[in-house]
């Protein structure tokens, strides 16, 4: 019920936050992936990445050709989000923020 409410009333932030840290995730991975406009760069995403690294190993990579593509799009960030729930489902949105 929680995480509704977190994603109904701040669904843009959410998903730019969820996006930011599966990135920098992916770098830990060893994938060079193209930095987006409006995701977040603060430390605490470097952080968070490396916790999910940590504990979920490399689960939820993907090739880096699939980023560069989806980042082309109209609203990448929003692209990069839901490829990421098609792919991996919505246990990896929620764990990821």
């Amino acid at each position: 019920m929680r995480c509704y409410s977190l994603f109904g009333d701040h669904a843009e932030p959410v998903k730019n936050l969820a996006v930011s840290v599966w990135l920098r995730y992916l770098e830990l991975c060893g994938i060079e992936v193209p930095y987006f406009e409006g995701c977040y760069q603060g430390d605490y995403i470097y952080d968070f990445a490396a916790t999910v690294h940590r504990t979920y190993g490399e689960r939820w990579r993907i090739d880096a050709t699939a980023i560069e593509a989806l980042g082309e799009r109209p609203q990448p960030l929003n692209a990069l989000f839901e490829h990421m729930r098609y792919c991996f489902g919505k246990e990896a949105a929620v764990t990821l923020v």
